[in-house]
């Protein structure tokens, strides 16, 4: 199966994975939401079963969206979408181990985006680093930023946990060291575990 390239004009909220230190640092961006068009890839389409609840749903397709992360060290956004009767969302990426753009009405047919995130971060070594790809590098020049050419390591300074702006791009559920994750404001009490990631 042929994957295509495309390329979307729309509201977008940049989630990264971490803030790093010691060998590099992630950007950080002046912006964090308005118009741009970026290059993105599709990576599955997901809808629930009849009578499946939200999480239910997300903690299901959690495995597979997993598996794809590890598989091609890369996150996978999409805004969680809505029928009304159903739960679904289209998955796209950027290839970038820390940078993802959550589309707005980027949905399943028939279903509308709703304000939450579905997103997932990558595994880091035993250290709490990754090492970048070329991938990533070239995700983050085709954004404006060239300063990650040089750099070959980074360490997540957040390993395992949402990142400052997976908090600024508002509530949202996380895929990260095997659990799924859900945020709704910094703190303990708007943080809680869905599951255990099969």
């Amino acid at each position: 199966m042929k994957v295509k390239l495309f390329s979307i004009v729309v509201l977008f909220l940049f989630s990264f994975c971490s803030q790093a230190q010691d060998e590099g640092s992630i950007p950080k961006r002046g912006i964090e939401s308005g118009a741009v068009q970026a290059k993105a890839w599709p990576v599955a389409t997901y809808v629930s079963e009849p009578g499946e609840g939200k999480e239910a749903f997300l903690l299901r397709i959690a495995s597979p969206v997993q598996e794809w992360t590890q598989s091609n060290e890369a996150e996978a956004c999409a805004f969680i979408a809505t029928d009304g009767e159903r739960w679904g969302l289209k998955l796209i990426t950027l290839r970038s181990q820390f940078e993802c753009v959550f589309a707005y009405g980027v949905a399943p047919e028939g279903m509308t985006t709703t304000r939450e995130t579905f997103h997932s971060h990558p595994p880091t070594n035993s250290g709490g680093y990754i090492t970048l790809t070329e991938a990533t590098k070239a995700a983050a020049k085709a954004l404006g930023d060239a300063s990650l050419d040089r750099i070959k390591m980074m360490r997540v300074e957040n390993e395992g946990e949402f990142s400052e702006r997976d908090f600024k791009a508002g509530p949202g559920y996380l895929i990260t060291n095997g659990h799924l994750l859900f945020q709704d404001g910094r703190g303990k009490k708007h943080r809680r575990e869905i599951g255990e990631i099969p």
